[in-house]
């Protein structure tokens, strides 16, 4: 990132009542329409929402994602409450990247987000279905969730069963972002309780 780019991420944090000690998760909501499976359903992002509202009450969450995500996003935070942040989806990809950069966590699928999360060094929870989970590497920095389904990976663009997506382990997520924050916990001032 530019300084510019650096700057504009404390600034958006500080726009949104986020404080240096807070942290915050941020939630990527979708994927390319090459591969659309990549991306959890509106209902599992809101229960995982409300899951960590009630684990960790004074974590912000972040929604992330681009132009796709704008009507989706909404509608997530409708449902989620207002203290969600609706990042802006219409920016392009550099802006993309300074939205990722105002948040400690980030919980995605195996997409453009993770790669981002990733050089950003961010910590990041990233769940796999269709793709291949071996081909990612974390740097120690995350956990991978995957689907243990005897199909995946299978790289397929549609499919009649979507089990790789029904079938997510949400209780997995949830416990892999609270050793993420623990682990933000341990090296910062940071606090969530």
């Amino acid at each position: 990132l530019t300084d510019e780019e650096k700057q504009a991420a404390k600034d958006f944090r500080l726009k949104n009542g986020i404080g240096n000690a807070d942290l915050v998760i941020g939630f990527n909501t979708g994927c390319s329409d090459l591969f659309p499976n990549k991306k959890m359903t509106v209902e599992q992002h809101v229960i995982l929402i409300k899951q960590f509202r009630k684990k960790w009450p004074r974590a912000k969450i972040m929604l992330l994602g681009g132009k796709a995500e704008t009507g989706r996003n909404a509608g997530i935070k409708k449902k989620s409450g207002a203290y969600v942040i609706n990042s802006p989806t219409e920016e392009g990809i550099r802006r993309g990247l300074v939205y990722i950069d105002a948040c400690d966590l980030i919980i995605t699928g195996d997409t453009s987000a993770l790669h981002m999360a990733v050089a950003l060094k961010k910590w990041v929870v990233a769940w796999f279905g269709l793709s291949c989970a071996s081909e990612i590497e974390l740097f120690g920095r995350g956990e991978k969730i995957l689907s243990g389904l005897e199909c995946s990976p299978c790289w397929k663009k549609s499919c009649d069963t979507l089990d790789c997506i029904k079938q997510l382990d949400l209780k997995a997520v949830t416990e892999a972002v609270g050793r993420g924050l623990e682990n933000l916990g341990k090296n910062s001032e940071r606090k969530t309780a």
